[in-house]
């Protein structure tokens, strides 16, 4: 999103974090993509924008926002910075958010749905405590506020189901969507997609993109960023990573990494704590 981004990661109690710092400058996007996790975060110092789920979504400074597993999403500042900005997110595996949630709130392992923005000035606070004894405290710790948080959320502002726009997720479109989640690692190409589910490979990609935001291809380029990432942040060699997410080699990976992420996967790996 800017030439000035510098980015601090680091990993605690199963979730990893993310700090993006940027500098004063124009008004910048990044492009649209998708993870397998929650991705929830903060906006201490400006207000934000996203594309979500087909629309724009404001992103008042203060608020805490949330994008569900398997949205496209793509944040972009709504204009120009007039100085140095934050923007702390932490990546929650679903099962974190299963095991949290309160029974009262639904079924025991079901997925929570959760609004986008959320403006509740105790819950942000707790989400900061929450950033910084990731990085203090002990694991046990750290766990245990991590429990108190994701339960507290859930039970104010989470719902049983996925709230679905008309004529969301086509069938066809959901089965094509599983299918990379599951072989995400193969070189899946879009005839394969298309005698999966009986439709002509350009039909499909056409409501692909119209239902999900980004073509069969590209979506399956985010996949394995994310995977990417997460190794990354683990110290895995960037070479090794390359191969074992599906790019040709780590040039390949560099070009959508940054991209996508904002930084290389050197610059990505040397801010991992």
């Amino acid at each position: 999103m800017s030439s000035t981004q510098t980015i601090s990661v680091w990993q605690r109690a199963g979730i990893r974090w993310e700090m993006h710092r940027y500098g004063p400058g124009p008004a910048g996007a990044h492009p649209r993509h998708v993870h397998e996790t929650y991705q929830i975060g903060y906006s201490p110092d400006f207000d934000g924008e996203y594309w979500y789920r087909g629309e724009h979504v404001a992103v008042p400074q203060g608020s805490v926002h949330i994008i569900h597993p398997g949205e496209v999403h793509a944040p972009r500042d709504p204009r120009p910075r007039p100085a140095p900005v934050r923007f702390p997110t932490a990546f929650v595996d679903p099962s974190l958010l299963q095991e949290a949630r309160p029974r009262s709130t639904g079924p025991f392992g079901s997925l929570p749905w959760l609004p986008p923005v959320i403006r509740d000035a105790e819950l942000s606070l707790r989400f900061l405590r929450l950033m910084r004894a990731s990085r203090a405290e002990g694991a046990l710790q750290a766990s245990s506020m991590l429990r108190g948080f994701f339960a507290t959320l859930i039970r104010r502002y989470g719902t049983g189901e996925r709230r679905r726009k008309a004529g969301d997720e086509h069938s066809a479109v959901q089965q094509v969507r599983d299918y990379l989640h599951a072989h995400w690692m193969a070189p899946v190409t879009l005839g394969e997609l298309g005698e999966l589910v009986g439709l002509h490979p350009h039909y499909l990609a056409r409501v692909f993109r119209q239902e999900v935001g980004l073509p069969p291809y590209r979506y399956l380029t985010q996949l394995r960023v994310q995977e990417a990432a997460r190794r990354l942040a683990q110290g895995e060699d960037i070479a090794t990573v390359a191969l074992a997410t599906g790019f040709s080699d780590q040039p390949h990976l560099t070009r959508h990494f940054k991209r996508l992420i904002g930084v290389t996967p050197g610059q990505y790996q040397s801010a991992s704590a």
